[in-house]
């Protein structure tokens, strides 16, 4: 077992001092429940991160990850290649995430997260294809105890930290119990995704009692 976090460098305001960083399969789980963010990620960490001129005025900070197993929310994703950038200019870092799930689904997010408190945020936009949709169930607590299948379309993950909420149009191949009824129903077709709840348009719900 080679896991490791090495980081080496000088952290100066001079941008010709490089602090580096060097991950091998570390867990992102303990990185996000340090900072209490309110959303939930998973996953082991490979690969290189470095950063200069970061006590200065315009600090340069990137990152180009391999993330096996990322999750959100207690859904898997799939292995994730996920490139970083720090955007000084509106304090945020800008993500472009690829995500593969072996060969059953395809997720891309891109977008920002805003992690200085306290305006705190993220803006990610997801395009899923065939995409577990089990990090919805996160947001539907209240009405289902279980909301397992998958999702095709597009996805706006936003808000503060805490406060998170989605929005988007996606078609769906889903089961989802509703706890009121103890019913569990099989719905195929396009759900719409809002702040305040779920909408099926045009659906196909199925009774599988």
């Amino acid at each position: 077992d080679d896991r490791h976090l090495r980081i080496h460098g000088t952290l100066s305001k001079s941008s010709d001092d490089t602090m580096h960083v060097d991950l091998q399969d570390i867990n992102i789980g303990y990185v996000f429940d340090i900072a209490d963010l309110g959303v939930n990620f998973k996953g082991e960490a490979t690969g290189p991160a470095y950063a200069y001129g970061v006590l200065g005025d315009n600090p340069v900070m990137a990152t180009d990850l391999h993330i096996h197993g990322f999750g959100l929310n207690d859904g898997l994703l799939g292995d994730a290649d996920i490139r970083g950038e720090w955007h000084h200019q509106v304090k945020g870092i800008y993500l472009d995430a690829r995500i593969r799930e072996k060969d059953i689904a395809r997720t891309h997010v891109q977008g920002y997260i805003y992690p200085i408190k306290p305006n705190g945020s993220l803006d990610l936009h997801i395009d899923a294809d065939n995409t577990n949709l089990r990090f919805i169930h996160y947001f539907m607590q209240n009405i289902t105890s279980d909301f397992n299948g998958r999702v095709k379309g597009k996805v706006h993950f936003y808000g503060r930290f805490k406060a998170l909420a989605m929005e988007g149009n996606v078609v769906g191949d889903a089961s989802m119990k509703v706890d009121v009824l103890n019913t569990t129903y099989n719905i195929k077709d396009s759900i719409y995704i809002a702040p305040d709840g779920l909408t099926f348009r045009n659906n196909r719900i199925y009774d599988t009692q």
